[in-house]
């Protein structure tokens, strides 16, 4: 049995669940990573910093060092959470997707019509 983690990306499992980011109707995904970077959570700080690295310079302008430095750690403590730079590219993505997903069925639910009167029970044929 392996001691290395596998970072989630064998199932391709977010790191962060809708639950734990808080996401709903209204919620931003950025802002969450900042809320749970901000109570701490280094896994969050490293999604923040990459999320800022990615979007101004892209997947290939972008070194694990400066995600770690920004980040406030080590390359081997990032290496050691999310395996690589497309492990750490993986996790973002999939998180970012989790959040969608959450905010679409949220926005769904808010928009679907309701009944304001229970529905009439079907008569049966004689």
């Amino acid at each position: 049995m392996s001691t290395v983690p596998d970072h989630g990306l064998k199932e391709m499992v977010p790191v962060f669940g809708p639950e734990a980011l808080g996401v709903g109707a209204h919620g931003s995904f950025p802002a969450a990573l900042v809320r749970l970077s901000g109570e701490g959570d280094l896994k969050a700080r490293l999604l923040l910093s990459a999320l800022s690295h990615f979007a101004a310079k892209g997947y290939d302008g972008v070194q694990v060092k400066e995600v770690a430095e920004e980040a406030g750690v080590s390359k081997p403590t990032l290496y050691y959470h999310f395996g690589s730079k497309e492990g750490l590219f993986r996790q973002l993505c999939l998180v970012a997707l989790a959040s969608m997903a959450v905010r679409i069925q949220a926005l769904v639910e808010l928009s679907s019509p309701r009944r304001s009167r229970a529905p009439r029970p079907r008569r049966r044929p004689a």
